[in-house]
């Protein structure tokens, strides 16, 4: 789901910026709304997953990780925005999103793909 997100970023960002009309901004909006309700049953899914985790120390460390990252993003994102739109205009600031989309899908695929047993592994004993 974290690809549908990023793709929806990225094709929300570009409708943006090439269809700067009402019909366009109406897509755009639509295309990120989307890729946020793609998202929210993954997070969720990776949230409980982490809830029922067999070490209990292990547990409340990523919880609390992932919450305090959630809300430093939440925090910073509109503020970093709010800078790239004032000193570059709303091409950069969408062209940061495009490049953040783009960054956080490379990630995920890597971290993903070195979580991935070798064929033929159990993941569990």
């Amino acid at each position: 789901m974290l690809a549908v997100r990023s793709v929806c970023n990225i094709l929300s960002s570009v409708l943006y910026l090439s269809l700067p009309g009402f019909w366009g901004m109406t897509a755009a909006r639509m295309t990120d709304d989307v890729g946020k309700a793609a998202f929210k049953p993954a997070w969720g899914s990776m949230l409980g997953e982490i809830t029922r985790a067999q070490d209990k120390r292990s547990r409340g460390r990523r919880l609390a990780f992932l919450d305090t990252a959630e809300s430093i993003g939440e925090a910073i994102g509109p503020f970093l925005g709010g800078l790239l739109w004032e000193h570059g205009g709303i091409t950069w600031m969408l062209a940061a999103r495009i490049c953040l989309s783009i960054l956080a899908e490379v990630y995920a695929a890597w971290a993903l793909d070195r979580k991935t047993p070798p064929q033929g592994q159990r993941t569990t004993p």
